[in-house]
């Protein structure tokens, strides 16, 4: 059983030739809504792809909210300990360039009131669950909280430390799986410079800080898991990318929803390299996710 404790959204998303400079207009083509957040996204990738899922969050009284929660119900992903609250359901600005690249702002909204208070009520889910997931879409300390409470204790702990903000030292130390991107691996801690070349003395930072493993998502280049041990390159499959938003939460859920069906890690970062490849072929954030029967296509 997989516990995905996070953000859930409403994308609000504009394709367009290309991404605006500060302070420039650029007319759009096409605007969508469509269900997301980085929580919510790494449940649904879980939940398509045969995983017992349970998504834990906070979503508002509003239209969106019932977007979002039928959108998970749709994908297997059981939403009973979702609950609603005053702020509205959170919010997510995205524009979407030719070449399927894309910039984001988020307004948290009900996200922001997931809080230790919450998750204490929660015990339950947390206690059956095999695999904890968690990103930096909710409050930093709820996190560090859950960590904290359930690191050790026959769970494994996935991070995706999106968007970038600083992890402690002791929260490091109880981490199964950091997977940052590209950028996020160089701007997640104060004790290392945000501009050295390459990613080793990244890599080599968190794992004396006790992280078990690395995932970095390097885009069209596939990714790079590090442990003590090895360096190990997995190449990406070359497809034509339309829309990359959910290409790194389908990467997050696939890996847990494999990893937590038996796979070893290097079967299931194969598997997840594929379905990220499918997402990246289609718009949206949820809409792009794909299901297992694609997946097993492929293989």
């Amino acid at each position: 059983m997989i516990c995905v404790v996070g953000s859930l959204n409403m994308d609000l998303v504009i394709d367009c030739q290309r991404i605006p400079s500060v302070g420039e207009t650029v007319i759009g083509k096409q605007f969508h809504t469509i269900p997301g957040g980085k929580g919510a996204n790494q449940a649904v990738a879980c939940g398509r792809l045969g995983a017992e899922t349970y998504m834990l969050g906070k979503v508002g009284n509003d239209g969106f909210a019932d977007e979002v929660l039928t959108s998970l119900n749709e994908s297997n992903v059981n939403t009973k300990w979702i609950q609603r609250c005053s702020e509205p359901t959170g919010v997510a600005i995205i524009s979407v360039d030719e070449q399927g690249g894309n910039s984001i702002i988020v307004a948290m909204g009900a996200n922001n009131t997931v809080s230790k208070e919450y998750i204490v009520s929660m015990k339950d889910v947390l206690e059956k669950s095999n695999i904890i997931i968690l990103q930096h879409e909710i409050p930093l300390t709820t996190v560090e909280y859950i960590i904290d409470c359930y690191a050790g204790k026959r769970k494994t702990i996935v991070l995706n430390p999106a968007p970038a903000m600083e992890v402690s030292d002791h929260v490091l130390s109880k981490i199964d799986f950091l997977i940052p991107n590209e950028h996020e691996i160089k701007k997640i801690s104060s004790g290392i410079s945000s501009d050295l070349e390459g990613y080793e003395p990244y890599i080599q930072y968190y794992l004396d800080k006790g992280v078990k493993n690395i995932i970095i998502t390097l885009g069209d280049e596939g990714c790079l898991h590090a442990t003590q041990k090895e360096n190990r390159k997995y190449p990406a499959r070359k497809v034509a990318a339309v829309d990359t938003t959910a290409a790194g939460d389908t990467f997050v859920g696939a890996f847990c929803a494999e990893y937590e069906r038996g796979l070893n890690v290097e079967q299931a970062i194969s598997f997840a390299t594929i379905a990220s490849s499918v997402s990246v072929t289609r718009k949206g954030a949820q809409t792009s996710i794909p299901y297992l029967y694609e997946i097993e296509e492929m293989l």
